[in-house]
């Protein structure tokens, strides 16, 4: 069980968050450390009960910031925007089957 404290703690962090995933973990971990049991809290956030314990881990350890969502975000595109631009304007001039030729497209059916 948590503190007033920490749960105070987490909830001024949920209210604050603008982050989707870091304001589930904020919510999940103060129910968990409220007495709410890990089925309970699965079912009404949708988390898994390794998510929930990885997450309680990590506040235990490392408090708020152990929350925050690290992950990447963004376009991961392969191409460079030249790259892109030169297909773009291939796709205008040219028809797949001109670009690819006949068997690429049969093979696609």
């Amino acid at each position: 069980m948590f503190t007033p404290e920490q749960v105070s703690e987490l909830q001024v962090a949920y209210d604050q968050c603008r982050e989707g995933n870091t304001k589930i973990r904020f919510l999940t971990v103060r129910l968990y450390g409220t007495g709410k049991t890990p089925s309970e809290i699965m079912s009404s956030v949708g988390c898994s009960r390794s998510s929930l314990m990885n997450w309680s881990r990590s506040y235990q350890r490392f408090g708020i910031a152990g929350l925050v969502d690290k992950r990447a975000g963004g376009n991961s595109a392969k191409l460079r925007p030249d790259q892109v631009e030169h297909l773009a304007a291939q796709l205008k001039r040219c028809m797949p089957e001109q670009l690819l030729g006949d068997e690429a497209i049969s093979a696609q059916f």
